[in-house]
């Protein structure tokens, strides 16, 4: 049985809005991301450095991405996000903006992130985040968080990561911690050379662990297949991403239950 759209709207803002104001959650984009079931700060893909920005030590490349995400095929309620990453004397840094929200509850976020990196085999970031809140008919709300990220590569074939973020306790109003504080820690298992399994556990001050687990499959020198679970939202994704000389294409799809189908496509181009 088909979910009337306007239940749909009215539900995920219920979800949105039910502490009052935003949750800003973390890992909504890159595409890649969203297809590993939200997995995979341990893994050492540079792309996801607004999860964990100790993954900005991974490569030298400066890259553009453009990403984008509809919520359960309603029209109104997207996101659409804008990566860079690159090194300025040597030293990663990357900037993410996004917007995700309809006319009448909107989200913003700009952020700057840098990383280092220890002997390496340790690595650390640190995140700024700007955080911009629009409610129709209720007002505008801005914050500033800060998160912390760090990234170890205990074996050739296992990494450990941890995030914490919003330590600061960002409020978008006089009300302290509107913005929740929020801890990830990852796993990453390379048991064949074109196989990686990524293994999270996210836990945010609201509510119980969430457990997110991925498998990425390099199909050939251009394809990789992915593939996650999310156990707190009971979710499924999927996703293919393309990469050939200076251009690469992500697509996943997330499946709810009870909300329907998510869509995300992103483009990157290494400049």
């Amino acid at each position: 049985m088909k979910t009337n759209p306007l239940i749909k709207v009215l539900f995920i803002h219920f979800l949105i809005i039910r502490s009052l104001l935003a949750s800003f959650e973390p890992g909504r984009l890159p595409p890649s991301y969203l297809a590993l079931g939200g997995s995979g700060i341990a893994g050492q893909s540079g792309l996801f450095f607004n999860i964990n920005p100790a993954l900005l030590a991974f490569d030298s490349n400066t890259e553009l991405w453009l990403q984008y995400r509809n919520f359960y095929n309603i029209s109104q309620l997207n996101e659409f996000g804008l990566s860079f990453r690159s090194r300025i004397k040597g030293l990663p840094f990357g900037l993410f903006v996004s917007q995700f929200g309809d006319q009448n509850y909107r989200e913003q976020q700009f952020s700057l992130h840098i990383s280092g990196r220890f002997f390496e085999k340790f690595s650390f970031g640190l995140a700024i985040q700007n955080y911009f809140l629009q409610i129709k008919k209720y007002g505008n709300y801005n914050a500033v968080g800060l998160t912390l990220g760090i990234h170890v590569k205990v074996l050739p074939w296992l990494n450990v990561a941890s995030v914490a973020g919003n330590i600061n306790e960002p409020a978008l109003s006089a009300k302290k911690g509107d913005i929740p504080i929020y801890f990830i820690n990852g796993i990453s298992l390379k048991p064949l050379p074109k196989a990686q399994i990524t293994l999270d556990f996210f836990k945010d001050e609201r509510f119980d662990f969430d457990y997110r687990i991925g498998l990425t499959y390099a199909l050939n020198s251009m394809f990789s297949l992915m593939v996650g679970v999310r156990q707190q939202a009971q979710t499924f994704a999927s996703g293919l991403i393309f990469k050939r000389k200076v251009v690469s294409i992500c697509y996943a799809l997330e499946y709810h239950a009870r909300l329907g189908v998510s869509n995300a496509i992103s483009v990157g181009y290494f400049l």
